[in-house]
């Protein structure tokens, strides 16, 4: 990664939000000034979008792709890759997810799901809920 200049820079962290019923994904407000445009790529086992900033996606090629999200993100030994797209976010900063993309992760309206930012890509996964306390109230 150390040859692509990493525009994300500060803008880490997470963006909680629910996948809505017309396949929308609605980005950090910070994020969406840093680019309009992302390629988006499906990892199906982890159930994980992946989108690009464009010039990232062309600098690395798959094998180092592959390599970086295995060690760096999901911590595991493979990763299968689905179809890319180049995506645009809307005016109000919502990436519209096609249907071919949505049914190689499986996600469905009204899912929870969180957005991590990492270097030059930002990482769309089904967020983890919390178990709420069982403890009766006496």
């Amino acid at each position: 990664m150390a040859e692509i200049t990493d525009k994300m820079g500060g803008l880490s962290g997470q963006w909680n939000v629910v996948f809505d019923s017309k396949g929308r994904v609605s980005f950090k407000p910070e994020w969406r000034e840093v680019s309009k445009d992302y390629v988006v790529q499906a990892i199906p086992e982890k159930r994980a979008l992946v989108a690009y900033l464009p010039d990232a996606y062309r600098q690395l090629d798959l094998e180092k792709r592959a390599e970086y999200l295995q060690r760096d993100l999901f911590d595991s030994e493979r990763i299968s890759w689905c179809s890319a797209s180049k995506l645009s976010l809307d005016k109000l900063g919502r990436l519209l997810i096609p249907a071919y993309l949505r049914d190689d992760v499986l996600y469905k309206t009204g899912e929870r799901l969180a957005l991590k930012s990492s270097g030059n890509c930002i990482l769309i996964l089904p967020r983890k809920l919390r178990r709420k306390s069982r403890k009766k109230k006496k």
